[in-house]
């Protein structure tokens, strides 16, 4: 993705990765976007709260797409 180290990604890059990716963790985001790992782990936490990505186990850091990340993904491409 050619957004590497840019600091922002827009929420609809940040989806496109994880959906690209499948799963991803805060290491994950930290190393395709250069955010510290402070702002990884808030990033994934507002998705989640979204409701746009869900923890693949409950005790896990993490992170796949919802079935609503789907929709709206396909969506912004339908529309683009």
């Amino acid at each position: 993705m050619e957004i590497k180290n840019t600091i922002r990604a827009t929420k609809i890059q940040t989806l496109k990765f994880i959906r690209r990716k499948e799963v991803v963790g805060t290491s994950d985001l930290v190393e395709e976007f250069g955010y510290s790992p402070g702002t990884a782990r808030n990033k994934l936490y507002r998705l989640a709260n979204k409701g746009l990505l869900e923890k693949v186990t409950v005790d896990s850091e993490s992170y796949c797409l919802t079935a609503e990340a789907h929709r709206r993904l396909e969506y912004h491409e339908r529309t683009k």
